[in-house]
């Protein structure tokens, strides 16, 4: 029969955790939380100029991805419903391309 080690030793694994949560914790101050793509980014200043210049060539690109899910997707009426939103979505002036099923 299989002896589960942490059943026979359980104060072996209490303080084999205790200290990987005592080393995490250590550690603790230096954890950085980055909400920014900038802050992501490289800090290479030839590889931001780059950027920045293709950026001033060709424009930003901002991408949104709007994702549906229905059982009965591909329904005359449900697929006609978001044609029709397709339609919309490329109507607003912002909106420089789209693309979808309809246009792969």
């Amino acid at each position: 029969m299989y002896h589960q080690p942490s059943r026979k030793y359980p104060w072996l694994l209490i303080i084999a955790l205790g200290l990987i949560t005592i080393i995490a914790l250590i550690r603790l101050p230096d954890l950085q939380v980055e909400i920014t793509a900038e802050g992501m980014m490289v800090r290479n200043p030839d590889a931001i100029a780059l950027n920045e210049n293709t950026i001033q060539t060709f424009g930003s690109e901002n991408v949104t991805v709007v994702y549906l899910e229905d059982e009965n997707l591909f329904d005359p009426d449900n697929l006609a419903a978001v044609r029709q939103a397709l339609v919309h979505i490329q109507s607003i002036p912002q909106v420089h391309h789209a693309v979808s099923l309809f246009s792969i």
